[in-house]
Order: structure tokens, then sequence, then C-alpha cells
């Protein structure tokens, strides 16, 4: 989504100069002062937050995200959920933004390409409102795809520094195979004399 205030927040974690990001988005939801420790003075809160901020990135509605957070937070009110909900949509405006434009785009042309390696999925039905499972598939497409259009390209490193120069090491009748791929997870066939080298 290019959001400034998460990209802003995710440099300072990795400058070693800001809290995790969970911490800032449970601040901000929950509308906390964010001082130091203050994850460890509401558990509760922190955990819930990370529930909330991960159903809104991959395309929750409010009802889905207030089911979420009940699950850490079951005194929660939906009158009092829409309050933070609503401080967590100008927090991250551009988030937001981001997620109507995606199910403007959807619904206009009926798929989504990938960011990186464009390939393209397929929305046959209009996206209506945000707690529509058409809607949230939309806003969901950018995030799961990218992610595995990182993996294939990684796994495609890995095939061509990997797997071809090992297949120069093989005797005859043995093999070496990628037998299969599960997100980050890769599955080969070794000859067991390489197997130690190979990991």
């Amino acid at each position: 989504s290019q959001d400034p205030t998460f990209l802003a927040d995710l440099a300072a974690w990795d400058a070693r100069t800001g809290p995790k990001v969970h911490i800032v988005n449970m601040c901000a939801i929950f509308g906390l002062e964010l001082v130091k420790g203050v994850e460890d003075r509401f558990p509760g809160c922190y955990r819930a937050a990370k529930q909330f901020a991960y159903a809104v990135a991959y395309g929750a509605g409010a009802q889905t995200v207030y089911e979420q957070v009940r699950a850490e937070m079951p005194e929660m009110q939906w009158a009092q959920f829409l309050e933070c909900y609503e401080r967590y949509k100008k927090f991250r405006k551009v988030l937001f933004a981001f997620q109507a434009q995606v199910v403007l785009l959807g619904t206009q042309n009926q798929y989504l390409d990938s960011p990186i390696l464009k390939r393209r999925g397929w929305f046959w039905e209009r996206g209506f409102g945000e707690d529509s499972p058409e809607s949230s598939r939309m806003q969901n497409f950018p995030l799961q795809s990218c992610g595995a259009d990182v993996v294939s390209l990684a796994n495609r490193r890995v095939v061509e520094q990997l797997l071809i120069p090992w297949q120069k090491k093989l005797r005859k009748g043995e093999v070496l195979l990628q037998l299969g791929q599960l997100h980050a997870e890769l599955l080969f066939e070794v000859p067991e004399r390489l197997a130690e080298a190979f990991k």
C-alpha cells in the first residue's frame, strides 16, 4: 500500500530506533500512549492488536475483525470496537484507501495482477461492501500473490544455483529432484551420501 506511516514504523524498527509495529498498532488502535513497556502493561491489547492488524491487512471487514479481537478481549462491545476501528482507519488511512482501490479495480476489471510477476487472479463477482467474501479475497490478493511471487523467484534461484550444479555430483542411477514446495519449505530427494552436504 506504500502507507507512509507503516513504512516509517518499519524503518524505525529496522534501525532500532522505534518499537515493533505491533506495539505502534496497539497504541493507535486502543488510544494508548506509545511509551516503553506499554505492551507489558496491556498484554491483552497487544495480542488483540496483532489479530486486528493482520485481519485488516488480509482484507477482513469490521465484523470479522471484531470477531478476531473478541477472541483476545471477550469483554469488548461493538460500540467500543467501532471506535478502535475508526481510530485505526485514520491512522493507516493510506492502507485503507489502497484496499478500497484494489476492490474497485478487481470489480471493474474482474482480475488483479500480482505485484512482482504480474500473475493474474480472476474475480468474477463484484466486491460489495468491506465484509463481502469477494472484497476480502481482492484485498488479500496483493499480499498473498506478492509472497508467492517472492517464493517463486527464490525457488528459481535455488534450482539454478543449487540443484542444477549439484547434478554434476551424481553417480550413475542417482537422482536429485525437487519434489515439492509449500510456502517457504522445499522438499528434495537427494542421494543419502550427499544429504548432509546438500542440506
